[in-house]
């Protein structure tokens, strides 16, 4: 794995655990955080990368449950 795999790994790991403790998905963390390496994965080439950072995008606006299912996929994605 890339160190800008275990990087995004690691930010969406933090956001979820954060909306498992503060019971809420923090949207602007997900833009903020994620938003950081958008460039980076964009030009990555890595599909796997591609759908677990898309994933995790899409949690913004849902609700808690939706929200923290969409953030468990994209870690279950990027932990195969």
């Amino acid at each position: 794995m890339s160190e800008l795999h275990n990087n995004v790994r690691d930010v969406i790991d933090g956001i979820y655990k954060n909306a498992l403790r503060d019971g809420y998905v923090n949207d602007d963390d997900i833009c903020d955080e994620l938003g950081d390496y958008f460039d980076d994965v964009q030009d990555s080439g890595d599909k796997t990368l591609k759908q677990a950072y898309k994933t995790a995008r899409s949690a913004i606006d849902m609700d808690y449950d939706a929200g923290l299912a969409k953030l468990r996929a994209a870690l279950d994605l990027l932990a195969a």
